[in-house]
């Protein structure tokens, strides 16, 4: 299924009643702020992530401390050199617990719309999936620990049974 309309897909759930518990929806980005990002990240942000920005620019904190980074953070936290992220290429996106985890998107610079979402794992990354949609679905089906986390435990033991740990 394409990424765009799965995203659509998912923030039509967003505006039901039922999934708007989980977190309060900020209100969307404007065009000049998405511009900045793309310009820090040297890449336009993928369509998904674009569709999903101009319906809510991130959330609040949700109960179990999970929340969706918005743009303007990101920009000010690329300005401190200590905080600055990764690659050009890759800007993070979610986080839990005041910054404990985060996870983050990390962009092919030769196609905005192929991209993997991880997390910082060891010396190396746990790569969840390539579809913002599943994601935060699985967040919001499962939460955080039942859903995300043990998602990444599911990863970690497919790397350990292929021995690629």
């Amino acid at each position: 299924m394409d990424k765009v309309f799965r995203i659509e897909d998912f923030l039509e759930r967003l505006q039901r009643a039922e999934s708007r518990n989980a977190f309060k929806l900020l209100p969307s980005v404007y065009d000049d702020v998405v511009e900045q990002v793309e310009s820090k990240l040297g890449s336009a942000i993928p369509d998904d992530f674009r569709k999903f920005y101009s319906f809510c620019n991130g959330t609040t904190e949700s109960v179990d401390e999970f929340r969706i980074i918005t743009l303007e953070e990101f920009i000010k936290y690329d300005e401190e050199p200590e905080r600055r992220w990764k690659a050009p290429w890759e800007f993070p996106f979610g986080e839990y617990a005041f910054f404990s985890n985060v996870w983050a998107v990390s962009i092919d610079k030769n196609n905005r719309n192929n991209y993997t979402i991880y997390t910082p794992y060891k010396d190396d990354r746990l790569y969840y999936t390539n579809s913002l949609a599943e994601f935060l679905e699985r967040y919001l089906d499962e939460g955080i620990y039942d859903g995300i986390y043990k998602w990444g435990d599911e990863i970690i033991r497919n790397r350990q049974r292929l021995n690629l740990d």
